[in-house]
């Protein structure tokens, strides 16, 4: 069954209605309509982008990096799971589906409002953030285990298939469960638990306390008696929790799952996938567009500079991601292959986290105008400190302008690199390598090759660019410089590349041919004939 195909409803509000398969293989698949519940989901999104920005604001260091990576990658796989069981599955409106749901985004905010500081979340005998957010993981796990059971206990469409598929779902969520579970127990023991004098942790806890500076590469004690390894235990195993997930199922679908794979599994709708992801690239783009507006003002000419050149990258890299991705089912990677699949699926997980690195990058920026010649006193006002997550810096000018660089050119790098991996993933490695050759004969095309080498020197340049000035109007200006090179690239590459065509169906049902890479800011208009209007 489809989303998009109206049929007559019954007014009454059942209590449960069984998941229904949305469709079968070799079905034509069709974009379900917007589905409202699906944007109220990513709103959470944003604050989660937000506050994981704040991370390495506070700490622009190789733990605060450990920290943003395993909330990030944690509350993506929370996107993830949800949007793999949309794509196969779809939700009738009753009520047990309603208070399911509730629960699920419940679990989602509590998540994003504990991923808090470095200093707040490794403290895990005196901040609840760290359980919190581990428990929230846990839930929404078991939540997610639920949705399968539905379906292979109560799906409706190929019951031995769906039978099958349940079963194997819910086995796949053992060990990211067991991982944050894990994590949970060891944040509640030290958090719940009698210090070293007897006393409980919540009589003395303050969750906005500053701990004293510690070098990074050493674990020293604390009050608290625990060493920096051992609070940052449970951040570990929460980051291991997507890692094992994604080998796990890298495992079983690729090299277990038979080549008439079709026979144990239901396809996803691709154009569906499609249409969710590229939402979520304009969530985490929208850390980039947040954190160069929501910043306090200073009225200097630098800062003006690197504002307007910080807008211009950000508007840059949105053209540059959608001119380069396909938008229909017939041109992507999870169409082509499974292998290809999951290859682009891994790397849009580093693609999104980066995006949200460089947006916070500009904030960091643009901060810089802020801080005051002595390097220990705090931002200028407190709605400046409330934005920031409070605080002073705790570097000083040339080394906290150093890791704003490298934080910046560094998630750059890998935008682009992740980026062009998930070209290779859509048009496998062999199609590519035959694009560089002449339609007619093997001889290589000089201008193709020198396309993909410039393409290559731009993002050399950019890792380079920290290596050479740390001051932010000259390296965001370098960086708008290399986005403008990589979207001129782009350009060229549509006039010496052929463009494929793909087989696409109209809303009158009809299969036509189409571009895959149009102007992503448009949408096509349906002029009425004049024959056909009235005089």
């Amino acid at each position: 069954p489809h989303d998009d195909v109206h049929k007559p409803r019954k007014h009454h509000l059942r209590f449960f209605a069984p998941p229904l398969q949305r469709q079968k293989w070799g079905d034509t698949q069709m974009l379900p309509h917007v589905n409202w519940g699906d944007l109220f989901f990513d709103l959470f999104y944003v604050a989660g982008a937000y506050n994981l920005g704040n991370i390495l604001l506070n700490s622009p260091t190789f733990e605060g990096l450990l920290y943003f990576c395993g909330a990030f990658f944690a509350i993506m796989w929370m996107w993830l799971d949800k949007m793999f069981f949309d794509s196969r599955f779809a939700i009738e409106d009753d009520l047990w589906h309603r208070i399911f749901e509730v629960a699920n985004l419940t679990c989602v905010a509590t998540a994003i409002l504990h991923i808090r500081p470095v200093d707040v979340f490794s403290d895990i005998e005196n901040s609840v953030s760290m359980f919190a957010f581990t428990l929230s993981l846990c839930t929404f796990t078991i939540i997610s285990g639920f949705r399968y059971l539905e379906v292979m206990l109560w799906g409706v469409g190929e019951r031995p298939l769906l039978k099958y598929v349940g079963r194997r779902d819910l086995t796949f969520r053992i060990i990211p469960f067991v991982v944050y579970a894990s994590a949970c127990i060891y944040a509640g023991v030290h958090y719940f638990g009698d210090n070293d004098d007897g006393t409980k942790e919540d009589d003395h806890h303050d969750d906005h306390r500053f701990m004293a500076e510690a070098k990074e590469d050493s674990y020293y004690y604390s009050s608290s008696g625990l060493t920096e390894r051992q609070k940052n235990i449970p951040i570990w195993l929460v980051l291991s929790g997507p890692f094992f997930y994604s080998t796990m199922m890298y495992i079983v679908y690729i090299h277990f799952i038979p080549k008439d794979f079709k026979s144990i599994t239901i396809p996803m709708n691709i154009d569906f996938s499609i249409h969710r992801y590229g939402e979520w690239t304009m969530l985490m783009l929208g850390e980039s567009i947040l954190s160069l507006l929501i910043v306090e003002v200073t009225e200097e000419r630098d800062y003006y500079i690197t504002f307007f050149a910080g807008i211009m990258s950000v508007i840059l890299l949105q053209y540059l991601h959608f001119r380069s991705q396909p938008h229909h089912a017939d041109g992507h990677a999870m169409r082509r292959d499974r292998k290809a699949g999951f290859l682009f699926t891994t790397m849009q997980q580093f693609y999104s986290a980066s995006l949200v690195v460089v947006g916070v990058s500009y904030k960091m920026f643009l901060y810089e105008y802020t801080y005051a010649e002595d390097s220990h006193r705090r931002l200028t006002d407190a709605f400046g400190r409330e934005l920031a997550g409070g605080g002073a810096s705790q570097f000083d000018t040339e080394d906290r302008r150093q890791r704003t660089a490298n934080l910046f050119t560094g998630a750059m790098c890998v935008a682009w690199v992740s980026s062009d991996i998930m070209l290779l993933a859509h048009r496998g490695i062999n199609d590519s390598v035959n694009r560089c050759y002449c339609e007619a004969g093997r001889s290589v095309k000089k201008m193709r090759v020198l396309l993909i080498v410039l393409r290559i020197g731009l993002i050399l340049f950019m890792g380079s660019i920290g290596k050479v000035d740390t001051d932010p109007v000259k390296v965001v200006f370098a960086g708008m410089a290399a986005i403008i090179g990589q979207v001129a690239l782009r350009v060229l590459g549509d006039t010496v590349f052929p463009k494929e065509k793909v087989h696409v169906i109209g809303s009158d049902g009809k299969e036509m041919e189409e571009e895959d890479e149009p102007w992503p800011n448009v949408t096509h208009a349906r002029v009425v004939s004049s024959e056909k209007q009235d005089p």
